[in-house]
């Protein structure tokens, strides 16, 4: 079970990382998961008092980093395909969706399942 605490100490750790390794792609995704937790607990109700902390923008700014140092173009595809549903851009989402599935390799996304089923 994902904790609130749990992910702050999580991210002190994540912070140390980028740090010493600012173009260690997949930090940047982990340092996210508190700001992403933020905002569905306020979505569903269960504000938090460091929501002072601008999540949303935090989340962003995360999916940023963790695509600018993407290791291939097909985690980049993939991570532009989540900030673009993480920040409400969905203009042009279908073609996202087939340029991040068409990518060779085997990227994952965390919202594709979410994101392709809407859209078919």
């Amino acid at each position: 079970m994902v904790t609130m605490d749990g992910l702050r100490r999580a991210n002190t750790y994540f912070e140390k990382v980028i740090e010493r390794v600012p173009t260690f792609s997949n930090v940047y995704l982990e340092h996210s998961d508190l700001y992403i937790h933020l905002l569905a607990d306020e979505a569903s109700g269960l504000p938090h008092e460091e929501f002072a902390v601008d999540a949303y923008a935090a989340a962003i700014a995360d999916y940023e980093a963790a695509e600018r140092y993407a290791p291939s173009a097909a985690t980049r595809s993939m991570l532009e395909l989540d900030r673009a549903y993480l920040s409400g851009n969905w203009r042009a989402l279908g073609g996202r969706i087939e340029r991040a599935l068409d990518d060779p390799g085997c990227t994952e996304g965390n919202w594709i399942s979410i994101i392709a089923d809407t859209f078919g």
